[in-house]
């Protein structure tokens, strides 16, 4: 006796005769747990209803069949199932259930490691910017008071006083008097040009410092450990370099060395210059107070210790 094809898809189960015309539509109540459930080798709850409607059917994947029940052995061609739904009825549905499925899919990606690699590239973009700016400030306040530029070199804290101090007020500090400044005169008008722009360089600043305390909160949570390890702002370049704990767990110590001197490296395999012996990770303490010659060496004991602590906090975030 001809056995009738059950086929499932994201949007439901059809039923075909034995010359794969459709006899029975069933639409999916859940789209997403269709696919799921599809992608496992599961039966749907339409294909279940179907096949007690046509005992004895075949159910049909792309890959192949579901065996689930107990169906024949034989092997059913999927090119007329699929001949048979090319109505634009049913490519609406699939469509639109795609549509649906990608947009739920995106919506639950949001891992908390996105979330520092976001933090990470704001902190970077940010202090460019600032520091790009509070190089212009005291290219421009050096033309009306050139005495100060010298004294304060902190970008943060030369753009707080000359926003909150005149010029009187900060030459008396200096103990210098106004008439021996070697700053011209500018207008009322030039000045305040100055002063907004050194506030608007004061809430770069403050902003930086706010991404920084986000970024150390998300550090604690997601990655204690490599928190811990080497701080929260390396820890974070760590991930965000890497693109994702996962990665950077993955990766052997060798590799976590390098990350960041990725320019360097390249010179090497390129031109033959000397490969370089750490990247980001020349930022914590221990490489820096280092002799020359124990530079290398603090390098790879930093670098196991970031590999060690990632691999920590992602198989640990797992359980």
């Amino acid at each position: 006796m001809a056995r009738h094809y059950i086929f499932s898809s994201c949007i439901g189960s059809f039923a075909f005769s034995p010359e794969f015309a459709v006899e029975e539509f069933l639409p999916a109540v859940n789209c997403r747990k269709n696919s799921e459930l599809i992608l496992e080798g599961s039966a749907t709850d339409e294909d279940k209803k179907l096949y007690k409607r046509f005992p004895g059917s075949v159910i049909v994947r792309a890959a192949g069949k579901v065996n689930e029940f107990e169906s024949s052995s034989e092997k059913v061609l999927v090119t007329g199932s699929l001949s048979a739904i090319k109505d634009k009825k049913y490519m609406n549905l699939f469509r639109n259930a795609d549509i649906a499925i990608a947009k739920k899919a995106l919506s639950e990606i949001i891992s908390p490691d996105l979330l520092i690699i976001q933090a990470v590239n704001a902190i970077t973009e940010l202090s460019k910017s600032a520091n790009l700016l509070s190089k212009r400030l005291r290219e421009w306040y050096e033309l009306y008071n050139p005495e100060i530029s010298r004294k304060i070199e902190d970008h943060y804290a030369f753009a707080r006083i000359v926003s909150e101090k005149t010029k009187t007020e900060i030459l008396a500090e200096l103990g210098i008097n106004k008439e021996d400044s070697m700053g011209g005169n500018i207008s009322a008008e030039e000045t305040e040009s100055i002063i907004s722009l050194s506030k608007e360089i004061c809430n770069l600043f403050s902003e930086i410092e706010r991404q920084g305390q986000f970024l150390d909160s998300a550090m604690r949570k997601c990655c204690p450990k490599l928190t811990e390890a080497v701080g929260y702002m390396i820890g974070g370049k760590l991930v965000y370099l890497a693109g994702g704990l996962k990665n950077l767990a993955e990766m052997p110590s060798s590799k976590v060395q390098v990350l960041g001197a990725e320019k360097a490296l390249f010179r090497h395999l390129k031109t033959g210059a000397k490969p370089p012996k750490y990247g980001v990770i020349s930022q914590h303490q221990e490489i820096a107070a280092a002799g020359k010659d124990d530079k290398g060496k603090a390098a790879r004991k930093i670098a196991a210790r970031a590999s060690i602590a990632a691999r920590i906090d992602f198989f640990r975030k797992g359980k």
